[in-house]
């Protein structure tokens, strides 16, 4: 039992609780160091994890991926995220979905012809207004109420409307990344092999072996 100001006694949690409480906020805390990243660093993480193997990964790993995750959400003053928090590790199956919505919506996006990818809708959106004391102006804020995986797929989708110009599918493996200037594929590897296959159907072409 613990004492509060007003000299009122409350009940204390258990230690038990209090220990997973304790290791969910350091992993956060760690998670959010790692995605301390410029925009573009983000993304590429993003882009990263959308490749990864989860199968191959071991359970720690998954684990460090979702609370990672769980700092994809949108950043913007003017809107509030409402959604259950989890306060432990995200359920494989929530990651693996995770993983297959990200990179089934920028396939999308990168298609040829173009297609849309959908976003999940709100259980819940609304604005509200407000008026500081003193002051005529009025501000304006957005409510937006879902499920913890939907304000990660919106957090992505932000981040790819704001800093994914850069965005490609590579010429050969057709893998998105993020392009350096007129960039056509994601690695050196991609390259030599498309000026591999190149230069094979320009040998056939002569009648060589």
């Amino acid at each position: 039992m613990i004492e509060n100001r007003s000299g009122t006694r409350k009940r204390s949690l258990p230690v038990e609780v209090q220990w997973r409480v304790g290791q969910h906020m350091s992993k956060l805390e760690q998670a959010r160091q790692i995605l301390a990243l410029k925009p573009d660093d983000r993304l590429r993480w993003v882009l990263a994890f959308a490749k990864e193997d989860l199968s191959a990964l071991t359970a720690t790993h998954r684990i460090e991926y979702g609370y990672q995750l769980r700092w994809l959400t949108p950043a913007d003053e003017r809107t509030q995220w409402g959604y259950p928090a989890s306060a432990g590790p995200m359920r494989d199956s929530t990651l693996w979905k995770l993983q297959a919505d990200i990179r089934r919506g920028i396939n999308k996006l990168l298609a040829v012809p173009r297609q849309t990818w959908t976003l999940p809708a709100p259980r819940m959106a609304s604005l509200t207004s407000t008026e500081r004391v003193g002051d005529k102006l009025k501000t304006f804020q957005f409510h937006w109420t879902g499920r913890e995986a939907d304000t990660i797929l919106l957090g992505v989708a932000s981040l790819i409307r704001n800093h994914g110009a850069r965005l490609r599918a590579c010429r050969t493996c057709q893998d998105p990344f993020l392009a350096n200037k007129r960039q056509e594929y994601c690695t050196p590897i991609c390259g030599q092999r498309m000026r591999d296959e190149k230069k094979a159907q320009r040998q056939k072409g002569r009648g060589r072996p």
